[in-house]
């Protein structure tokens, strides 16, 4: 009796355990839940598609009155027009005040900027009040139409020779010891017309590099000093620097190893 019962608590205490099963354990396939039945669900029909109103799409006009001073405007503007561009449109007339200065009110209520007509139930013959901002002076006189200068973006104006600076490069030292004189670039000066003399083989040959190896060998052999040679060659060929690229220039300075002041 006492193994019986031994036997029973020693079951009823591994009862108790989780059941642990190994990463290759496989259930079998009669312990595999069945397939859920599917379920017919009717679907509703699709809503039928409304017609829009005439009126919440067609063009509409409205009535833009000022009080002081006493001015009327007609504008044709669609429901979905925003206020914003209803202000943009009214601005557009010659007696109508800037858009950022204007107010629009219907039956003493502000329109927002962001808001559609359509929002405020605005519809064909509606009268909007229109109010001028504090500190913006308006009197209604008819502006003259905007000049060319004006209406042109300032992107495309050209900048005011005033404005333009002038930089002075630093000059060649004289190896005599006389006061060199400063070599002036004018930037607000206008650029020099490119001579109809200039010909295809004139450019070909200053930009060959060498071209420039010959003259600084026949520099070197006419001055006694290297310094001298290397003067005159930078003399030469800032000469002849409006007819070269810097992508040329550069391409001489690499051939001959003169580079220069500051290899420029």
């Amino acid at each position: 009796m006492e193994e019986a019962t031994f036997v029973k608590s020693h079951v009823a205490a591994l009862s108790g355990l989780p059941t642990t099963y190994p990463n290759t354990f496989e259930p079998a396939p009669e312990d595999f839940a069945r397939k859920l039945p599917v379920v017919p669900i009717e679907i509703p029909a699709p809503p039928e598609r409304k017609n829009a109103q005439a009126g919440a799409t067609g063009q509409i006009n409205v009535t833009v009155k000022s009080l002081k001073p006493a001015l009327t405007f007609p504008l044709a503007v669609l429901p979905t027009d925003s206020v914003a561009s209803v202000k943009e449109q009214l601005a557009q007339h010659s007696r109508a005040p800037p858009a950022d200065a204007q107010r629009l009110l219907l039956k003493g209520k502000a329109l927002a900027d962001n808001k559609l007509l359509q929002e405020y139930d605005i519809g064909d013959g509606a009268t909007i009040n229109l109010l001028i901002k504090p500190g913006v002076e308006w009197t209604g006189v008819e502006r003259p139409m905007a000049t060319l200068s004006e209406k042109s973006p300032s992107h495309l104006r050209l900048p005011s020779q005033d404005n333009i600076p002038s930089v002075v490069l630093s000059p060649i030292p004289d190896p005599e010891g006389r006061a060199p004189s400063p070599h002036a670039l004018a930037l607000d000066a206008s650029p020099p017309p490119i001579s109809s003399s200039v010909r295809q083989s004139y450019h070909q040959t200053i930009a060959n590099p060498a071209f420039w190896d010959k003259m600084q060998s026949f520099l070197t052999s006419e001055f006694t000093t290297k310094e001298d040679a290397d003067n005159a060659f930078e003399a030469f060929l800032i000469a002849s620097k409006e007819q070269l690229t810097a992508g040329e220039i550069a391409k001489i300075r690499d051939s001959t190893g003169n580079h220069g002041m500051a290899g420029t």
